[in-house]
């Protein structure tokens, strides 16, 4: 048997790595017995961070050039249009034609949480970082003002989902049409308000945070 603080986790690493293709293994936190893939299910993705050319840029998505606001990208919560967790929430009217969107942050922290599970003994999550990322994403989005979003377009009817009627004019021959869509949530546009929500929550938690904008240009 050994035995490891929390101070020296980072010890049992390659310990860990050597002991993978064993069967009677054991693992306890504290007394308490944990199953093996859910403490160190983490040890893979670690690994590929490095020996990753920027490990900092790794945990944001550099490696899949798919941005993770998080930190993590076993969290698989991207900032990309079609991501699911951008419906999470609900459409309140406001005025005709016209919608606000009121996130539902307790079901991305659910799903952040259940993501963090088997990989949370990682030594690279900054749990303070996603905290705050989680508190500054804004309450509600009003579609008509706010310009650093916009409607995530669902080409099926959906629960929850709205129909959404906009006017287009045609700039050559100058007559307008309706293009007429449903939507189940909303989208970024570009990555001005996620570069400003990284640096505010990295103040904030007190972590060091790679430059992600190098890939967000």
């Amino acid at each position: 048997m050994a035995s490891w603080s929390i101070a020296d986790f980072n010890e049992v690493f390659k310990l860990i790595s050597a002991l993978s293709g064993l069967k009677n293994r054991r693992f306890y936190i504290n007394g308490i017995e944990e199953t093996w893939e859910s403490s160190f299910g983490f040890l893979w993705c670690y690994n590929n961070r490095n020996q990753a050319y920027q490990p900092d840029l790794y945990c944001f998505g550099k490696d899949n050039n798919r941005i993770n606001p998080w930190g993590c990208i076993q969290i698989q919560m991207d900032w990309v249009e079609s991501a699911d967790w951008f419906s999470y929430g609900k459409f309140i009217e406001n005025g005709k034609n016209s919608f606000i969107w009121k996130i539902d942050k307790q079901r991305i922290l659910h799903e952040v949480n259940q993501n963090l599970h088997r990989v949370r003994m990682c030594p690279s999550i900054r749990f303070n970082f996603i905290q705050s990322l989680l508190d500054h994403l804004p309450e509600t989005i009003d579609l008509k003002i706010n310009k650093n979003w916009e409607y995530k377009v669902s080409y099926n009817e959906s629960p929850g989902a709205i129909r959404i009627i906009e006017k287009n004019k045609c700039k050559i021959f100058g007559f307008e049409n309706d293009d007429e869509y449903y939507s189940d949530g909303v989208k970024p546009k570009g990555f001005n308000y996620l570069k400003q929500l990284v640096k505010s929550c990295a103040k904030e938690s007190k972590e060091i945070i790679p430059a992600i904008e190098q890939f967000m240009e």
